[in-house]
């Protein structure tokens, strides 16, 4: 399963930047209870975390240019389904200040949701990690991206497995002329077969170890590519910010 979201966001992000999961295979029931869809104007745009009962946590580049409009914005929880669950409307939209939609540096943002959500066995809240995982950790990034560079939209939430590399390994792969600074942080298959696709961008890195999320999707040049591996926010190093919202 690779990340999709990097076709479907092409007029969301930098057309540079590619977002997608592929190789990946269909999620079990329950296996990620925090995980929301983010829609604007009834489409589906991105994948986002439930962190806190009204939070949920997303890529800036999502919501880039539209903060001042949250109602056009809702979530879905509660499904595998990507058109399943409940759904509620978006009242606030807080993107990071520094973000820069060219280099996706600060690629995070918090969506206040209208009403909270309402307790229930098909969704829990996510824990985010207080530390960068280290090179070589098993992490898991699930969504509802493309499943293949030329395919649709999953409809059905799918995970892959895929490890932290090592940043200064990875610095290399993409510089020049791209920056990954630290509040970025890669993760791909040593096969090159499984990742984010277009469609992914914005849905959680959970580390395997630990069950807390590391990263959000955010960009990559391809889908599952070992050569460029998939590069996602930081979470540790913004968490500050993201609990502040």
């Amino acid at each position: 399963m690779k990340f999709s979201l990097l076709t479907l966001l092409s007029a969301v992000a930098s057309a540079q930047f590619e977002k997608r999961i592929v190789g990946g295979t269909p999620a079990a029931p329950e296996q990620f209870p925090y995980q929301a869809a983010v829609y604007e104007s009834g489409k589906y745009i991105c994948g986002g975390t439930i962190i806190a009962s009204n939070k949920i946590l997303t890529a800036a580049q999502c919501v880039y240019g539209s903060e001042t409009s949250p109602f056009s914005f809702s979530i879905r929880y509660g499904s595998l389904s990507r058109s399943g669950g409940q759904s509620i409307t978006v009242s606030k939209i807080s993107r990071h200040g520094q973000y820069n939609n060219l280099t996706m540096a600060y690629d995070v943002a918090v969506l206040t949701l209208a009403s909270a959500i309402t307790p229930g066995p098909n969704f829990s809240l996510a824990k985010l990690a207080k530390n960068t995982p280290e090179a070589g950790a098993s992490c898991s990034v699930s969504g509802w991206g493309r499943t293949s560079p030329d395919g649709a939209l999953s409809e059905d939430l799918q995970v892959a497995n895929v490890n932290i590399i090592d940043h200064a390994v990875c610095v290399e792969k993409y510089s020049p002329p791209h920056v990954v600074d630290r509040r970025m942080i890669c993760a791909g298959a040593s096969d090159g077969r499984r990742g984010a696709c277009t469609g992914d961008v914005g849905s959680p890195l959970i580390d395997q170890s630990s069950g807390q999320q590391v990263g959000i999707v955010s960009w990559s040049k391809g889908c599952g590519d070992d050569s460029q591996p998939d590069i996602y926010t930081n979470t540790a190093e913004l968490s500050n910010w993201i609990l502040s919202q």
